[in-house]
């Protein structure tokens, strides 16, 4: 019986111990979850001409670094310079579904499932 009970404390002493790095994989799984649907959608809004836009678009997804985790979607590379104009432009018109705000537009959409994905993540990962 001692012996279980010794077992166990370990394990709990375990569990603790490992509790940063399991909140941070379930903060990454989560954050990626999500920033993954807000890629997609603006992939279907981001306006396409010649597709240059379109396919500048990068979804890094979430990293440690000494401030915590972080992700990023942008647009736009050297060959593309315009994205930020074209994003801001409430006055050209786009061919539904493409619109300006094309990234912006799918983040406030997702803002809201961000901290519960996370905080279900962590708890899956408890």
């Amino acid at each position: 019986m001692a012996r279980d009970m010794w077992a166990e404390v370990k394990m709990d002493f375990q569990n603790l111990k490992d509790s940063p790095n399991r909140i941070k994989k379930g903060m990454k799984r989560g954050i990626n979850e999500v920033m993954q649907e807000v890629f997609d959608e603006s992939q279907e809004l981001v306006p396409v001409d010649t597709g240059a836009l379109r396919d500048s678009g990068v979804f890094i997804t979430a990293q440690e670094d000494i401030h915590g985790v972080e992700a990023s979607i942008s647009y736009g590379n050297a060959l593309v310079t315009y994205a930020v104009d074209v994003h801001e432009d409430l006055q050209t018109f786009h061919e539904p579904p493409t619109q300006a705000k094309f990234l912006e537009i799918p983040m406030t959409n997702h803002q809201d499932e961000l901290l519960h994905a996370i905080k279900r993540r962590i708890n899956q990962n408890l």
